[in-house]
């Protein structure tokens, strides 16, 4: 990275002498490899102004350094003046989209700034605002501030084990009410007794009356749904679920005694569930910080989890998908300004302007995008329609 910005800072430097003793060809040439090196070089675009002849190549110039340096006057000056010439030879007929969306000040407070504008629309909320007053988004979310992930996903794993484990249990009343119902197949249901281990973990289930098969059969059943129940609550870190937890694990254990006490159960399966329910009891008893979730304003900024412009672009689509388009903006803005080179992230810039009814910026979003990628066919018809919708919203607010 030190050794392509030194190549493009000699290049801006050949440039800066070539514009001096007034070859301008080769200034031109020398500043055009600078800025495609390195495009966060301000004098190079600036040089670059006054090195070309196309006003398109000039206004490009200029729109690049007042994007480096929103308070550099000259080029302020230079831009607004480069405008009203081409505003006053637009042929006659044209759409006057200058006074459709009049040019505001780069630094214009239009709230794309604002950390509480509302996720969703952008539009401005006020601090004790819970939902926005505009368009009902939701401002706050869910935050869980848990520390030991390993600790829960060993109570999630201990728990699948119990779920297992009473699944396996479910032949012994099933077996049982099978012998019942069909006494000349007793011998085949009798079978399973013969392998070794099956008896001691399942116990003496032929001997198990008919109501009392039906009964354990329907509390193996119900214990097998809450602890499903409770294991997918826990993965969403509910706190009401940790206390239910809590106690159906306790209730677990007690289950798995009464049913070793009894003889319903074999041995080596009530053990298991009172091992299981204890072990995962007694973890879960120092997870509470786990659950303590928080309800947090959804602050409007990038997200300082990213590091490359790749990244942030990819967050920006993920907050696209929800809906929260004002989220999905300060993402790509901040792809923007690390790869200020790449068309499709200007593009997206673009669009995501429009959906929060930013038409200006979104305009000039797309317009440096054409700029960069002239043969794409998709900008022209984007910002076509972004005008569109600027238009239709200025007669709406009419």
């Amino acid at each position: 990275m030190g050794s392509d910005n030194g190549l493009a800072r000699r290049r801006l430097r050949a440039g800066l002498e070539a514009l001096k003793a007034g070859n301008r060809v080769r200034a031109r040439d020398r500043l055009l490899e600078a800025v495609a090196q390195d495009g966060s070089l301000e004098p190079a675009w600036w040089a670059l102004y006054q090195a070309v002849d196309d006003p398109r190549e000039q206004i490009r110039a200029l729109e690049n350094v007042l994007r480096l340096n929103p308070r550099h006057l000259e080029a302020q000056q230079a831009l607004t003046a480069m405008r009203a010439q081409r505003l006053a030879m637009r042929p006659a007929g044209a759409p006057d989209w200058a006074s459709l969306l009049p040019e505001a000040p780069l630094e214009a407070d239009d709230g794309v700034d604002d950390p509480y504008q509302c996720p969703s629309c952008g539009r401005p909320t006020a601090l004790n605002d819970r939902r926005c007053p505009h368009c009902r988004g939701r401002l706050y979310a869910r935050v869980v501030r848990g520390g030991s992930p390993g600790a829960l996903r060993l109570v999630l794993l201990l728990l699948g084990l119990s779920l297992a484990v009473g699944l396996l249990e479910l032949a012994a009343p099933l077996f049982a009410l099978g012998a019942a119902q069909n006494p000349h197949d007793r011998v085949t249901f009798a079978g399973p007794l013969a392998v070794a281990g099956v008896e001691a973990f399942l116990g003496r289930y032929l001997d198990l009356p008919e109501p009392t098969a039906r009964l354990l059969l329907q509390t193996l059943l119900a214990r097998a749904g809450l602890l499903l129940a409770v294991v997918l609550s826990l993965r969403e870190r509910w706190a009401l679920a940790y206390y239910a937890a809590l106690l159906g694990l306790w209730a677990d254990l007690l289950l798995g005694i009464y049913l070793l006490v009894t003889g319903y159960l074999g041995a080596g399966g009530a053990l298991a569930n009172m091992l299981l329910a204890l072990a995962a009891g007694l973890v879960l008893v120092g997870l509470s910080h786990e659950f303590a979730v928080n309800q947090e304003r959804i602050l409007v900024k990038p997200d300082g989890e990213a590091r490359s412009a790749q990244d942030f672009y990819r967050r920006g689509h993920a907050y696209r998908q929800r809906g929260l388009w004002a989220m999905a903006v300060a993402q790509w803005r901040k792809a923007v300004g690390l790869a200020p080179q790449v068309a499709t992230y200007y593009k997206h810039l673009g669009i995501g302007y429009a959906q929060i009814k930013r038409f200006d910026r979104s305009l000039r979003a797309l317009a440096q995008a054409q700029r960069q990628a002239p043969d794409d066919p998709q900008i022209a018809e984007l910002m076509q329609l972004v005008r569109s919708r600027a238009e239709t919203n200025a007669l709406l607010r009419r």
